[in-house]
């Protein structure tokens, strides 16, 4: 017991008297440390949750006539509505992003990497996350407002056609449908008249 507690004030007196040496050691390691801290380049993520209610009328009026989309088909549908050429074109004209293109090889490169930086993912049925990180605060805020009005502006815009279209869609299953039990009840009336 004695060796062990002459070890411990052995140890204890030489980390005294080299008290010096370690606390420039740690100087040193902290140093380094936040020298490297401000190297790492600013990252900003901005995130949009989008509520997206397109079966909202169609869901009960169809059921049992259609198959309804799964959660994953309808993020694939979104995302190629979103990264779509035409609406990532537009994305470059109206932000910044443009600033930084020259030529068209420029201008493909950026759309290729939009097309893998920006992400969509499914958070429930109807509810979409629409996340983009950059070095700039500004034009991440930029990238995900403008793929969220594009959005906005083409699903409104459609919205009407589509509800037509639907509504003919409807209309004429509701005739054949009708002209079936026309049929049957036609068929039924002559088997009774036998």
């Amino acid at each position: 017991m004695n060796t062990v507690i002459a070890l411990l004030q052995r140890e204890a007196f030489s980390a005294w008297r080299n008290r010096w040496i370690a606390v420039a050691i740690a100087w040193l390691v902290c140093a380094a440390g936040w020298t490297g801290v401000m190297m790492i380049p600013n990252q900003y993520e901005v995130n949009t949750r989008l509520f997206v209610d397109a079966d909202a009328v169609l869901t009960p009026l169809l059921k049992g006539i259609a198959v309804d989309p799964s959660a994953a088909d309808q993020v694939d549908m979104l995302q190629r509505t979103l990264l779509s050429r035409p609406n990532l074109e537009k994305l470059v004209s109206t932000t910044t992003l443009e600033l930084g293109v020259r030529d068209p090889s420029d201008r493909e490169r950026l759309i290729a990497a939009l097309t893998g930086q920006i992400r969509v993912q499914s958070q429930s049925k109807d509810l979409f996350t629409i996340s983009y990180r950059n070095a700039s605060p500004r034009l991440a805020f930029d990238v995900v407002q403008t793929l969220m009005t594009t959005y906005i502006e083409s699903s409104s815009g459609n919205n009407r056609s589509e509800m037509e279209n639907a509504q003919q869609f409807l209309q004429a299953q509701l005739n054949s449908y009708e002209r079936q039990l026309h049929d049957a009840e036609a068929k039924r009336a002559a088997f009774r008249a036998k």
